[in-house]
């Protein structure tokens, strides 16, 4: 991936964080507008594919975003991308009430961040594991 494309998703991450934070709805869809189109240009980025499932505000279709990074994580064995994508459809399923899955997920995103540098991942991962395995 290129610098310059990784630097155009982090400013939209960023342009999406503060739009949010101060409830600028209008701003906030141009953004995520600019996020998919960069995505659409650049099928095979797994940051900008990430970042548009992470600011879905549609959990479904945010899950299926997901689902295509992980898809695309596996198939090229980026483990960063398989632990995070898995570590965040674990939280969007237990959001949904689907432990079943959200603790398939979290299996996924435990098993393959071993060895990660990544620590706060690694303690986010076991601790939403924990939570799971004590509902």
């Amino acid at each position: 991936m290129s610098d310059k494309l990784l630097k155009q998703v982090e400013s939209l991450a960023k342009t999406l964080m503060a739009c949010a934070e101060r409830d600028d709805e209008k701003s906030f869809h141009k953004a995520y507008e600019e996020l998919k189109t960069l995505c659409d240009l650049h099928p095979d980025s797994l940051v900008a594919w990430e970042a548009l499932a992470d600011f879905t505000e549609d959990f479904e279709l945010a899950i299926s975003l997901y689902e295509g990074v992980l898809e695309k994580a596996e198939a090229t064995e980026s483990r960063d991308y398989v632990s995070s994508v898995s570590y965040s459809l674990a939280q969007l399923f237990f959001e949904l009430g689907k432990k079943d899955n959200a603790l398939r997920c979290i299996d996924k995103a435990k098993g393959s961040s071993k060895g990660s540098p990544d620590k706060q991942l690694i303690g986010d991962i076991a601790q939403l594991e924990a939570v799971l395995l004590s509902k």
